[in-house]
């Protein structure tokens, strides 16, 4: 059996009742990178181990409840400052399609918030029929119309510095059976490697890419020298 530990916010907002979610994990190296156009956002996450497990048990959470609201409070966790971007970082606040919320209603929650104490929330779950589950609520959409026409399919978009990312069960699904696979893998050796990239999954509406500042800074190191070496002379700075 597995469990996942929360802060629970249970808040009433013009006649309507909002359960939101803080995971009790110790969220310390996380980097979300909202690419917005226009009309949308198109994000992506780099972060540690305890990300990984944070996004895991967010989409186990709102598979099995779908009216919570999942929120990460990141904005002020350090950054790498590798580049100019990468030195202002966002919120994420994770829920299913029938929770959207206007922006200037999510700051009003987040303000109640600080006003409430939080209950401790404990979810359970089987990993084993939490994976059959998944795997057959995915192929039986993965068949459908409604996969087709893409109505449920994730939506991103940024509001102040918090990312909203709306999704569908259906697609959770998809995402708990690739994260699962991918945690299975053996990510330090794979993030370590100069001659590859980060480990990347999709989930929850976006790619996320295991990295930590060690593993940056190493991997980043190898890089310049091996350009000195290529280039004594210093003409070219080793970046990644």
């Amino acid at each position: 059996m597995g469990k996942i530990y929360y802060d629970e916010y249970n808040l009433v907002l013009n006649k309507k009742a909002y359960t939101i979610l803080v995971p009790k994990i110790p969220l310390e190296e996380v980097w979300v990178m909202p690419e917005t156009g226009r009309y949308h956002a198109e994000a992506f996450v780099e972060g540690d181990g305890c990300l990984l497990q944070g996004l895991w048990d967010a989409l186990v959470t709102l598979t099995l409840e779908k009216d919570s609201i999942i929120y990460f409070p990141t904005r002020h966790i350090l950054q790498l400052q590798r580049m100019k971007a990468y030195r202002k970082n966002y919120d994420m606040v994770f829920c299913n399609h029938q929770n959207q919320m206007p922006g200037y209603r999510w700051r009003i929650l987040r303000k109640m918030m600080k006003f409430v104490r939080p209950n401790l929330r404990v979810i359970h779950y089987s990993h084993r029929e939490l994976l059959m589950r998944s795997e057959r609520t995915w192929e039986q959409y993965r068949r459908s119309s409604r996969y087709f026409l893409r109505r449920h399919w994730p939506r991103e978009r940024v509001s102040g510095r918090t990312l909203f990312v709306a999704g569908s069960i259906e697609l959770n699904c998809e995402s708990i059976i690739l994260i699962h696979e991918f945690m299975q893998r053996d990510l330090e050796t794979e993030a370590a490697d100069p001659d590859g990239w980060f480990p990347n999954v999709y989930a929850l509406g976006f790619e996320y890419y295991y990295v930590t500042k060690e593993l940056y800074e190493r991997k980043k190191n190898v890089i310049r020298n091996r350009k000195y070496v290529a280039d004594p002379d210093g003409k070219e700075e080793g970046s990644l």
